[in-house]
């Protein structure tokens, strides 16, 4: 069992290239090493952009070199997995190692038009140099498509503001169907008591409405006070309305989930899924409140 973090803000400016810069990189590093203090072997960085992927900037995403206090120097091979995509996402899924950490690369899309749905639908050059694709929805539309139609794996939403829409149950049953998870960030409750009673109100809501499933539960953090020990997300869960076990697989199971699902997205194309039952030989009816079936990828993190 491993304890993932799947959203670090990734330094907008270019690194060492002004002061400013630097000490962006050495803030993301100390956020790092505290990560890794605390226990979590995987880590994403993530880079947010606006609207249409094309429009924007690229940025070179380099993992940063971890020096910790009780394990001392990581090295570099155990540090940096983008090296070889493929192979780094494989083995990310596996990794148990407690003392190495390692950093997946993330982009987030904050879209308000639909008119984006052809690049996030359709894999580009853009979004394949990344491990981890995740769009944050502003509009009822764009969170409609990005639950039905957008190929991501991620819907990460601002918890920490009013929402301009409502969680439909028919949406959030399509995403957890089609193996999309949603993210809680819970930085943002360090903020202000607006920002605090936001955060638990829309997350309660967002978990009502999922019933607990396909959630993972992030930092966002921009410093190292920021981060909390795995454990204390664990109890942050229960004011989510989550109970233990679904709080410890939001931040264990399903993060390995969305990498099986990254995998997939990245290298496969018109795959088929296998299924163990023979519905022609046994079929079985669905209750109509029993909700979606549990999604290909959470089993297989399950069974890792």
């Amino acid at each position: 069992m491993i304890f993932c973090d799947l959203n670090i803000p990734y330094p907008i400016v270019e690194p060492k290239a002004t002061p400013v810069g630097n000490v962006a990189r050495e803030q993301l590093t100390d956020v790092i090493t505290k990560c890794f203090d605390l226990g979590y072997q995987l880590v994403a960085l993530n880079q947010t952009i606006v609207d249409a992927p094309s429009k924007a900037k690229p940025v070179v995403i380099r993992p940063c070199p971890v020096v910790s206090s009780t394990h001392g120097n990581v090295t570099r091979g155990q540090n940096d997995v983008s090296a070889t995509r493929q192979s780094g996402l494989a083995f990310a899924k596996r990794v148990t190692d407690t003392k190495s950490i390692y950093q997946l690369k993330r982009l987030t899309v904050i879209t308000s038009d639909a008119r984006v749905n052809y690049e996030l639908s359709n894999p580009t050059e853009i979004t394949k140099e990344y491990d981890i694709l995740a769009v944050q929805p502003t509009t009822e539309d764009t969170f409609r498509l990005a639950c039905g139609t957008y190929n991501i794996d991620l819907i990460a939403l601002d918890l920490s503001k009013k929402l301009p829409f409502y969680f439909k149950m028919n949406s959030v049953n399509q995403a957890i169907e089609r193996g999309i998870y949603f993210e809680i960030c819970y930085s943002a409750a360090m903020k202000d008591n607006v920002s605090r009673r936001n955060l638990i109100s829309n997350a309660m809501s967002l978990c009502r409405a999922t019933r607990g499933r396909n959630i993972i539960i992030s930092s966002e953090a921009r410093r190292p006070l920021e981060v909390r020990s795995p454990y204390d997300i664990v109890n942050l869960g229960t004011l989510f309305s989550l109970n233990q076990d679904r709080a410890k697989h939001a931040l264990t199971t399903c993060p390995r989930a969305v990498l099986y699902r990254c995998e997939t997205r990245l290298f496969a194309f018109r795959s088929a899924i296998l299924t163990d039952t023979d519905v022609t030989a046994n079929p079985r009816k669905r209750k109509p409140d029993q909700g979606p079936s549990e999604p290909m990828s959470l089993k297989k993190a399950r069974d890792a």
